[in-house]
């Protein structure tokens, strides 16, 4: 097979849908002889936070001296994006020769990705590996793993089509990544959020760590210096010293969250309240007019998502062109056509004249902000070729 099949093939297996079940990947891990149990693995889940705080433990680890592989989702611009060792994303020819080893396995768009990543960091006799949660935790399908140390990030509601409609509901999803004996990592909780971990964490005899400082890092934003406090006191469970972490906190590489392309124009995933009002704190601090192009995916209320945005003077609802066309590399994306919500707002669904639009409202050098979704996020970086890692 050649690279593009395969992306299109597992896209393909992405339109169709999931599978809430770990059975089928148990299965497929058996029949591998189990390499997920030969690696040390560090396992995060949380709401928001998840993708940060593991690009923070990686840095860290490298910093170390040590190969680290690590595993997240979704990607920005390339598919290769979610399976990475030091930055490096894994090449085409690797993906091809994995994926025609296990094609035959009958699994799911996420069982066949976490399966490709074990088999890969197996391969590459990495270190460590951080393996990231696609959705929740109980049968998300890296939960079949043992981890060395778990981390839960700030909880809150997301996903409740699928895993509940209480924060409670949610949190005892989330914390089935706890495994007997295994330390937990985590901290900055809702207080009926952390008596869920404690109990949790009490009832698996797991060492409770539990933080409430900040740290500092090179990513922006008081929300990413709590996630750097998390990778911290992973890497002190892993007898790192404070020099190293440091040292790693300055060097994190994490695209498109709170991320300057050019002096005026600022990307941000956000894409759920508590991460819409994490970066509206960050952007209302600076001080600035600000004009805003939004866009959000289908399953997301927009017009609620909309009253978390930072104060702006202009607001520009899109698309991203992800959204119209099935033929890109995250697959069909289901977004919201600016003309069906009812919001007072520009409404420009083709993103090349959305921000040819917000360049022309700037008067004096006011801040445009791109917010509501990775993908709309990623396909601005697309268009100005900006180099992820």
């Amino acid at each position: 097979m050649k690279y593009t099949e395969v992306v299109d093939y597992l896209l393909g297996l992405k339109r169709i849908g999931m599978k809430m079940e770990l059975d089928p990947i148990k299965k497929a891990l058996i029949q591998l002889g189990n390499p997920e149990k030969k690696l040390k693995i560090i396992h995060v889940a949380g709401t928001n936070g998840k993708g940060s705080t593991c690009a923070m433990i990686s840095s860290i680890l490298q910093k170390a001296g040590f190969k680290v592989g690590l595993f997240t989702s979704p990607h920005l611009i390339d598919f290769r994006e979610r399976i990475q060792i030091n930055n490096k994303l894994i090449s085409e020819d690797d993906v091809v020769k994995i994926f025609e080893k296990i094609m035959n396995m009958n699994l799911t768009y996420f069982e066949y990705l976490t399966l490709m990543a074990i088999l890969y960091f197996k391969r590459k006799r990495v270190d460590y590996v951080v393996l990231e949660t696609g959705l929740g935790g109980r049968l998300d399908a890296t939960n079949i793993t043992t981890p060395i140390v778990s981390v839960l990030t700030t909880i809150s509601l997301d996903h409740m089509h699928i895993l509940g409609e209480t924060v409670e509901e949610i949190t005892q999803d989330k914390t089935e990544i706890i495994k007997p004996g295994v330390p937990v990592v985590t901290g900055f909780q809702k207080p009926e959020v952390m008596n869920i971990i404690r109990n949790k964490a009490s009832e698996r005899r797991c060492k409770l760590v539990l933080v409430d400082k900040l740290q500092k890092t090179n990513l922006l934003g008081d929300f990413q210096m709590r996630n750097a406090e998390l990778a911290a006191a992973v890497a002190h469970e892993l007898g790192l010293k404070d020099e190293v972490i440091k040292k790693g906190l300055q060097k994190v590489k994490w695209p498109g969250r709170l991320q300057y392309v050019e002096e005026n124009l600022l990307l941000d995933g956000a894409h759920n309240h508590e991460g819409l009002d994490s970066m509206r704190d960050y952007v209302n601090s600076l001080g600035r007019d600000v004009i805003i192009i939004f866009g959000a995916s289908g399953v997301r209320n927009a017009k609620d998502m909309i009253r978390h945005l930072p104060k702006h003077r202009h607001l520009i609802f899109t698309m991203a062109d992800s959204a119209k066309n099935t033929n890109v590399d995250r697959g069909h994306v289901m977004a919201i056509d600016p003309d069906t919500v009812d919001v007072n707002c520009i409404k420009i669904k083709d993103l090349d004249e959305a921000l040819g639009h917000a360049i022309s409202l700037q008067e004096n050098n006011e801040l445009i902000l791109v917010t509501g979704s990775l993908y709309l996020v990623g396909d601005v970086l697309k268009k100005l070729e900006i180099k992820l890692f």
